[in-house]
């Protein structure tokens, strides 16, 4: 029989071999070990678990074994996991893969969940979302700092689903609780973390965008506090320091950055290049994106093949950023694309949709005799993560430069021989940063202690507000 191609059942549907080949052997082996506990399934039936389980596979046909699968016949749960298996291959021939059959065979095992039952835990808890208010800049332009009008009734009246938990259990923390403690500032996208996306206004996606903050990425990553690129170096040498000189670990605050701030990472055009999989149908309009995506990504697989999200991953952020670009600017009315700030706002944690830029969110502290370790696995977009772990969200709403010195001088440059070629000023209001005081954050980390001193200016900063 030719490669790929399925035997044909005596229903008329067709088999595939390699799966029917995991299935005999992995039904009949799940119920093998079966476990004596269980042998009142076999004597209601009469022969041995191996005899019964094997005949009664062979003896049905596909929709016969997936409808098994939720029956109430007291089968070991291996079983039913395996079968489960059988419906999804069944009604989605797509997810007929190595590794999801490699998925199904150890999902024989005890103890060990199949494919389906790992992927219903997830989609069971699917939700949709709908966008009420929120902070206009997601829909701008890349590197632009105009509004685009036009654009927000699109994010408006989008919804999309995620598996996104609806109340995170993470500690809530005040500031006044932190006196005393050491901390060092770092910059943070809105990109959520902790869930997956799977599909904007109706069209699912083959697989899902997995969503990895973020600013909750270290409650979703055992012994990681952190993860980013060069900066970690500066990060992780302060956080030496500061545990020499105070005796504490540092605390890591991410401060949040503006709404575009997540096209660096890969969700953002990830779920552009998913979305025109799953939404262009015409060949046309397929091939106009791939040519444009050609110009950046030579071999580029193509919009239609699944592979080719792998491609746009291992790209260098500057080409990424250059492909999103591209296709909301050159090709945005075109049927079938995803405007770049559709993917901002549904990649966005939900809880950050109008949260001023340059405020703290969640609280870490770092592990310093760790320092920094390889977290490529865990988020494709940054190859380094800091040991440490998430200890909860802070209660107030507190800039970073309500921790900070008030006399740090920001945006200072010398000269090559060490004259000053920009004199730099302090911030004249820390409940309001500009862009300008943020983009300094951005260049360089800062450090301090909350101190008595510190809270207190905190505090003569919140009554001006309310002023």
């Amino acid at each position: 029989m030719p490669k790929g191609r399925l035997a044909s059942d005596s229903d008329g549907k067709r088999r595939d071999p390699i799966l029917d080949f995991i299935m005999r052997n992995k039904f009949s082996g799940a119920m093998g070990r079966g476990i004596e506990a269980q042998n009142q399934v076999t004597d209601s039936i009469g022969g041995t678990t191996q005899d019964v389980s094997g005949a009664a596979w062979g003896s049905m046909n596909n929709l016969q074994r997936a409808s098994l699968a939720s029956s109430a016949m007291p089968i070991v749960p291996d079983v039913l996991g395996v079968l489960g298996d059988a419906q999804m291959y069944y009604e989605k021939p797509e997810e007929r893969n190595w590794l999801n059959y490699a998925g199904t065979a150890a999902g024989a095992l005890p103890f060990v969940p199949s494919t389906t039952a790992i992927r219903s835990g997830i989609a069971n808890s699917r939700r949709t979302h709908t966008v009420d208010d929120f902070d206009p800049r997601f829909g701008n332009l890349q590197s632009s700092s105009g509004v685009r009008k036009k654009e927000q009734p699109k994010i408006q009246n989008m919804k999309y689903e995620t598996d996104l938990p609806e109340d995170a259990p993470w500690e809530d923390l005040s500031v006044y609780d932190l006196e005393g403690k050491p901390f060092i500032l770092t910059m943070s996208d809105r990109t959520a973390a902790g869930g997956n996306l799977y599909s904007i206004n109706g069209k699912e996606f083959y697989e899902p965008t997995r969503l990895l903050g973020g600013q909750d990425y270290m409650f979703h990553n055992d012994g990681l506090a952190w993860a980013s690129g060069s900066p970690l170096d500066t990060i992780a040498g302060m956080a030496e320091v500061m545990k020499r000189e105070t005796g504490q670990e540092a605390l890591l605050l991410p401060w949040r950055m503006g709404a575009t701030a997540g096209d660096f990472s890969h969700m953002t055009g990830e779920t552009m290049l998913r979305y025109a999989n799953a939404a262009i149908t015409n060949n046309k309009v397929a091939t106009k994106v791939d040519n444009r995506i050609k110009h950046l990504i030579p071999n580029w697989k193509g919009i239609k093949d699944p592979a080719s999200i792998e491609q746009f991953m291992q790209q260098p952020a500057t080409v990424r950023m250059q492909i999103q670009k591209a296709i909301d600017k050159d090709l945005r009315d075109e049927r079938g694309i995803l405007a770049q700030g559709m993917a901002r706002m549904a990649t966005t944690d939900p809880a950050q949709r109008t949260a001023k830029s340059g405020y703290l969110q969640n609280v870490a502290q770092i592990d310093s005799s760790r320092g920094i370790l390889d977290a490529g696995g865990n988020h494709p977009s940054y190859p380094h993560g800091l040991a440490g772990e998430g200890l909860g969200v802070l209660k107030e709403d507190v800039s970073g430069f309500h921790l900070l010195d008030p006399d740090i001088i920001y945006g200072r440059q010398l000269n090559a021989d060490g004259s000053v070629k920009r004199a730099g000023r302090t911030i004249d209001d820390p409940s309001n940063p500009s862009q300008d005081f943020l983009y300094s954050l951005q260049l360089k980390p800062q450090a301090g202690i909350i101190t008595e001193e510190t809270l207190r200016r905190y505090e003569d900063a919140m009554k001006a507000l309310s002023n």
